[in-house]
């Protein structure tokens, strides 16, 4: 499972991506069973870097991309485990209404 996101520059700052990260992460392994997170941020990005790594991803890698048309950057990489997410996951996110919409998107409940 990979994912991305963006928060309005006057947003920035506020936890608000750390919170977006980890409502994702707990609807990815508890919801959808995920065994690994991928994600990526271009280098320099100080903020999105610190985010990921509070969250327990590790480095795996980095790759040169378009950086939507304003030329080509660095993205580094991370992974994120089932076993770590598990040592770090937070009991205070509900997941509520998942499974309905696990047929949309061709996922069966985890175990």
């Amino acid at each position: 499972m990979e994912s991305g996101s963006w928060l309005h520059r006057p947003r920035q700052g506020q936890g608000l991506g750390r919170e977006m990260r980890a409502a994702m992460l707990q609807l990815a392994f508890e919801g959808l069973g995920a065994e690994r997170a991928e994600s990526g941020a271009y280098e320099g990005n100080a903020a999105s870097l610190a985010v990921t790594r509070s969250l327990g991803y590790r480095a795996n890698g980095d790759a040169v991309r378009d950086d939507g048309g304003r030329g080509w950057r660095r993205e580094l990489r991370f992974v994120l485990d089932r076993a770590t997410w598990e040592q770090r996951r937070r009991d205070d996110i509900e997941l509520v209404g998942v499974e309905p919409c696990l047929e949309l998107l061709g996922a069966e409940p985890p175990a």
